[in-house]
């Protein structure tokens, strides 16, 4: 179990090329030859994972202090090792050196009676102000100077805690870089300063020898993933904003190198039942009993020795970008022998999910699935932590604003008069040391609570990891496509269509996922506001989902896949059978498209969006297809404003209503192209007609011309969403996946779709007016509406 006595940490890795070896097999992930390093001689860069009764050490400056890398970790082994007892010290004080750090090493590290220690300077030490564009010889000498003070400081750092702490394990962990390269719309750029960060790298690995350490590498992979990303998005990074504290992705990066430094296991728990003869084919780090087949399915009890550890939606989008899933998250099922149909996984008497036979038979990963009570015990596990981590935080700042206080301005602080003066001495009371002299007066007072509240919560995180057993049940729900109503078309067309990522057909029983075909995930689109009724006709499974207008489908952004595309080089199409009941009511077909909540609401997280009947810009009851770059409203090229997004194509042709027909687009990252019944009509812009004589549209195109309609230019790509960036301005996270709806003033359903859905495609490329048109042919809608008499 995990005890924590002071919270915070920056935890991160030991990511030389051979502990990364794998990651280039995982498919969709950074290579591991991209991000590693050559392996240094007698350098160790591996260690073990620590121990029951341990007390672990973390010293460094304020991105260890900030303690959210260490909170994870201590996730990580709260529900990974729910049995061993260790206790995490952090020694992280905001604006700390190596040098500083020794004042203090006696209470901090020492007192604390450490096993291991993990350190972590090189960001302040390496003095960022001395580095500038074309430096000067002096610059250039004082680049120098603070290294070596770097390398005589960490040397006697290392030395003291080596004799006076009675040789415990050490880490010495390369700094996080400082990020030079991205573009942001600040000045705050500091060049060669990420270089000079990798010099004290250089310093830490022959320290790490002289001293048989373990170098934990975070500058060389972080700085390399920044260099990979920022080849297709200039303004991605991997730390925040400031250019030198790590966000929620740079956080959880750290977290897993380290852990895979340590060589933790990824399994979780790994379950193989065989349904046909009621036996457990393999199990590991679980107890598995009472296996029942019956007609529908499988029961059996398992008692797991571990929970699976949560990911907030915050660092989950580096999940794509690094095998940590599968490396450190597998909780895996695999059922074998089953009847073929869709199955209804339960457990606890819970649905959490469903999922085709043949997934099954293959394997699926729950440790990412919200709704297991596992991850719902292992979340009350994560809350705690970050509760814990709160009131840790609170102390550490209070006693480091202590300290500030006594050795810098040489206050008496058992005097609160003495306090109260220092306050008042500064004439800007926004100052920062004015800020925490204020805050320190009000709340020292409550430093013992904190720490009790520590005490406390560490005593509840023990008490909430206790292993229970959980029942599941697979239930068979529905045969697989193999009774069909009325299809008119040859889905294969669509299957064998490059660039395919998802294909629903709608063949599913209502109260079931409709899941994607002929695609290497399934991406099940779930229903919201109700069960949704099947109509026994449609182009491809001869059925169509039927809906009314108040509820719709969705798939949460964080499971998206392959669906999230983004980027300014991005690339879409989008491809949709249905029958529009009613237009008035109906403004959307599907799409990765939130809009926030209303008017000058720049909160949204708008990617691409196959929507109709859009007024406010020439487009009433047609097809109007959108693109957003900002995710938010349009802005024009000096910045200013739209009252909404306003990018999006309009096709001649209004929506046909009450008949089935064949709606979609292209964007091939310059050109928006609307398509109805698999024809792109050329429209031109007219301004007045068409409302759209503002400047960006008649003066902000192609060679300083017009966008045109449609096709419409939009050469900015998609929009993609990064907490690191927009957790402040667009807190409501990326845009969910949904079909019938969009998100738009406050609401999903406000102008939500009335109509049948027999069959949407998407395409992660452009594809060409012939491919459009092979595509409607397809679905064959004539046909359809012969037969119901349209």
């Amino acid at each position: 179990m995990i005890r924590t006595i002071i919270l915070q940490t920056i935890i991160a890795a030991l990511f030389l090329g051979s502990t990364l070896l794998g990651l280039a097999s995982h498919k969709g992930h950074v290579l591991a030859d991209q991000l590693g390093q050559q392996a240094t001689p007698n350098l160790r860069t591996t260690g073990e994972p620590f121990a029951d009764g341990e007390t672990v050490c973390f010293l460094g400056d304020s991105i260890t202090a900030g303690g959210y890398v260490q909170t994870i970790v201590a996730d990580y082994y709260a529900t990974r090792f729910p049995n061993r007892n260790i206790t995490f010290v952090n020694a992280g004080r905001s604006g700390d050196t190596a040098s500083g750090s020794l004042k203090r090493l006696q209470e901090d590290v020492i007192d604390k009676h450490p096993t291991t220690v993990i350190i972590n300077f090189g960001m302040n030490d390496v003095n960022r102000g001395a580095y500038v564009d074309n430096p000067s010889e002096s610059k250039l000498a004082t680049q120098q100077q603070a290294l070596d003070r770097y390398q005589a400081k960490m040397e006697e750092l290392v030395a003291r805690i080596r004799q006076e702490a009675n040789e415990p394990k050490l880490y010495f962990m390369t700094p996080s870089p400082f990020d030079d390269k991205v573009v942001l719309d600040r000045d705050n750029n500091q060049p060669g300063c990420n270089d000079g960060l990798g010099r004290c790298g250089d310093i830490l690995r022959e320290l790490a020898k002289k001293n048989n350490a373990v170098l934990v590498d975070l500058h060389g992979p972080m700085t390399k993933l920044n260099q990979q990303q920022q080849k297709l998005d200039p303004t991605w990074t991997i730390v925040g904003s400031d250019r030198i504290h790590p966000g929620d992705p740079g956080r959880l990066m750290m977290a897993w190198l380290f852990l895979k430094s340590q060589g933790v296991p990824s399994l979780i728990s790994k379950t193989v039942i065989d349904a046909a003869s009621g036996k457990a084919r393999e199990t590991v780090n679980v107890d598995v009993s009472s296996i029942t087949t019956t007609n529908r399915g499988v029961t059996f009890t398992t008692r797991e020795n571990a929970l699976p550890m949560p990911i907030n939606s915050g660092p989950a989008a580096v999940l794509k970008l690094l095998p940590i899933e599968d490396e450190l998250l597998q909780q895996t099922l695999t059922v074998t022998g089953l009847i073929n149909g869709v199955y209804d996984l339960r457990i606890d008497g819970t649905s959490v999910g469903q999922y085709p036979a043949t997934e099954l038979k293959s394997g699926i990963n729950l440790a990412l699935n919200k709704t297991t009570p596992q991850s719902k015990q292992a979340r009350i596990v994560v809350n705690l932590n970050a509760e814990r981590r709160s009131a840790e935080a609170q102390a550490c700042s209070l006693l480091n604003t202590r300290r500030w206080m006594q050795n810098y301005y040489k206050v008496d602080v058992e005097d609160p008069a003495a306090v109260q003066k220092h306050y008042d001495h500064f004439e800007d009371k926004t100052q920062y040391s004015a800020g925490m002299a204020k805050r320190y007066m009000r709340d020292w007072p409550l430093y013992g609570d904190f720490r009790k509240q520590v005490l406390e919560l560490e005593q509840a995180v023990i008490k909430a990891c206790q292993l229970k057993p959980h029942t599941y049940e697979l239930v068979r729900t529905s045969p697989v496509a193999s009774t069909k109503g009325t299809a008119t078309g040859n889905q294969s067309v669509v299957e064998n269509m490059p660039g395919l990522v998802g294909f629903w057909i709608f063949g599913e029983a209502p109260g079931q996922p409709r899941f994607s075909v002929g695609t290497e995930a399934s991406l099940p689109l779930t229903e919201v506001g109700g069960s949704i009724p099947r109509d026994s006709v449609g182009p491809y499974s001869g059925f169509s989902a039927k809906l009314n207008g108040k509820h719709y489908f969705k798939i949460p952004y964080a499971e998206t896949g392959k669906l999230n595309i983004s980027g300014p080089e991005a690339q879409v199409s989008m491809f949709s059978v249905v029958r529009v009941v009613n237009l008035h009511h109906s403004r959307t077909i599907a799409g990765m498209w939130s809009e926030g909540k209303g008017i000058h609401d720049d909160s949204g997280t708008r990617q691409y969006g196959l929507l109709m009947n859009m007024p406010a810009y020439g487009g009433p009851r047609q097809l109007v297809p959108h693109i957003s770059s900002e995710g938010g409203v349009t802005q024009r090229a000096d910045g200013s404003r739209f009252p909404w997004c306003a990018d999006y194509a309009a096709s001649v042709s209004e929506v046909p209503e009450e008949t089935w027909c064949t709606l979609g687009f292209t964007y091939d990252s310059d050109y928006i192209r609307a398509y109805v019944n698999g024809v792109m009509e050329p429209r031109a812009l007219d301004p007045v007609k068409d409302r759209r004589n503002d400047r960006y549209f008649t003066q902000e195109g192609p060679d300083g011309g017009d966008r045109g309609m449609n096709p419409y230019y939009h050469g900015r790509g998609i929009f993609r969403y990064d907490p690191s960036k927009h957790a402040d301005t667009k807190p409501d996270g990326g845009a969910d996946f949904t079909v019938g709806a969009r998100y738009a003033v406050g609401s999903y359903t406000r102008e939500s779709t009335i109509g049948h859905f027999g069959g949407l495609a998407v395409f992660d490329r452009a594809l060409s007016d012939a491919e459009m048109k092979q595509l409607h042919d397809s679905a064959n809608v004539d046909a359809l509406n012969q037969d119901e008499g349209l």
